[in-house]
């Protein structure tokens, strides 16, 4: 089983069977959390729980997760101990809760009507009402000294981080529209670099692109912009702990959910609450399966976006942009 302890460095913070919780309490025992599957935006977002948990328990805490993932979470103050969760033994624990398929549980059964925060999902599965969704991300410094480095070159420029490309298809808005928008911004603000985040190649003109960090090394860059624009959850999730400016191009799944601890988000999303001409379904929260609106079917080869999402339009998206730079200079 692989281990993970703290770092010893300085931190720089950035900001069913089982006993329930209130009668464990009574017993001097460890707590024990597992997430057996990602994503990033989703281990993200598990961040909220922990200080909650920690200060009512004040027990130590270990989270089990994939060990790809566990440079997510690595920094967390409130986490003692870290481990992978494909090897782990769960009846070790006396106290332990899989928070695995939680959210997916409730919002299949509810959608389009989901009115929890996954935080907030998972917390309930535990036994917690959380007083605060705080992330807790911080970096170490050599982390710190490594984005320093990388975006000295543009030190000077407002930094404008963009994440075009999801993981699924289902979330992507189309390529062509992208650079109609960073050709929009580039010709309003002179004094800006836009930072495209993406792992492949990318047909995109007048973007900086970054790619082959490791999943610290692209926190901890994404750290250094200014404002950040995503159709991707994971940079959604980030920016959110980061507590970044973020415009947010969303289809199927609630900004008004997603965004239900995030400020510094401006949403862009067909919606049934404040759309109309036929979007009376909208969000579906179908990401996965068949879109409600024109009944096609979603697929990892796929593609062409949603209709919800081929409906945005360019300047739509401009405006939220001018609208994150009015909210936070």
């Amino acid at each position: 089983m692989v281990k993970h302890q703290k770092f010893e460095n300085e931190l720089l913070n950035v900001e069913g069977g089982m006993p329930s919780l209130g009668l464990y309490l009574k017993q001097n025992k460890d707590i024990f959390v597992m997430r057996a599957q990602g994503g990033v935006g989703d281990i993200l977002n598990s961040r909220m729980i922990f200080e909650d948990l920690k200060n009512l328990t004040n027990m130590k805490i270990t989270y089990a997760i994939p060990e790809r993932y566990i440079p997510l979470v690595i920094d967390h103050p409130y986490l003692d101990e870290v481990i992978e969760s494909d090897s782990v033994n769960v009846k070790d624990y006396l106290f332990r809760k899989d928070i695995t398929n939680r959210c997916g549980l409730y919002e299949n059964r509810v959608k389009p009507n989901v009115d929890k925060h996954r935080s907030d999902i998972w917390a309930e599965h535990i036994g917690l009402n959380l007083t605060n969704h705080k992330m807790h991300i911080g970096f170490y410094k050599e982390e710190l000294k490594f984005a320093n480095k990388v975006m000295k070159p543009y030190r000077r420029k407002m930094k404008i981080g963009i994440q075009p490309v999801s993981f699924h298809p289902s979330k992507n808005w189309e390529i062509e529209k992208w650079q109609k928008l960073i050709d929009q911004i580039k010709a309003k603000h002179k004094d800006c670099e836009i930072i495209c985040f993406h792992d492949k190649p990318i047909a995109l003109k007048n973007v900086v692109v970054m790619n082959n960090f490791d999943l610290r090394e692209w926190m901890v860059v994404v750290n250094k912009c200014d404002y950040i624009i995503t159709v991707a959850t994971s940079m959604y999730c980030l920016a959110n702990g980061l507590h970044k400016p973020t415009v947010a191009i969303f289809g199927c799944e609630d900004l008004d959910i997603y965004g239900k601890y995030f400020p510094e988000m401006i949403p862009i999303q067909r919606h049934r609450k404040h759309n109309d001409n036929g979007w009376g379904s909208c969000p579906c929260w179908n990401a996965w399966w068949t879109c409600t609106v024109n009944g096609r079917k979603f697929s990892p080869t796929d593609d062409k976006p949603p209709l919800c999402l081929q409906d945005i339009t360019v300047d739509e998206v401009m405006k939220g942009f001018e609208q994150c730079l009015n909210q936070h200079e």
